[in-house]
């Protein structure tokens, strides 16, 4: 192996290693939001659960849990208020509903310095 082959893979191993690093920091910041985010979510009549790999992005769903379920843009000012705490830079931002299959809607929320959150909430039964 040459010295420059050498040193293509001494630099691929320290990226590897960095990237390793900042998924466990981003991961273990996303557990540690997760917590106040699922409580916000109680009081707003939804159960709060975890999908994906937690890596790049949060991805939540939100099922509403009682029959007093408040309205999904409830909900959402209630994630929005707990990132603004967490989001040191104040970039916090929603974007505009999507209409996702089953009558879910998503929003994806961005948090100062590329993290974000992606949230889908299920149809609050009608009532009859």
């Amino acid at each position: 192996m040459t010295r420059g082959m050498k040193k293509l893979a001494e630099n691929a191993r320290g990226r590897s290693k960095w990237k390793r690093e900042q998924e466990e920091k981003a991961i273990l910041g996303f557990l540690t939001l997760y917590s106040q985010l699922a409580a916000a979510a109680r009081t707003k009549g939804y159960a709060l659960a975890v999908h994906g790999s937690i890596v790049r992005d949060l991805d939540l769903l939100a099922v509403p849990w009682v029959d007093e379920a408040q309205h999904p843009e409830d909900l959402l000012d209630a994630i929005i208020a707990c990132c603004k705490k967490w989001d040191r830079a104040g970039l916090c931002d929603k974007a505009k509903v999507t209409q996702k299959p089953h009558g879910r809607q998503a929003w994806v929320i961005h948090l100062g310095g590329g993290p974000y959150i992606d949230l889908s909430v299920m149809p609050r039964k009608a009532k009859t």
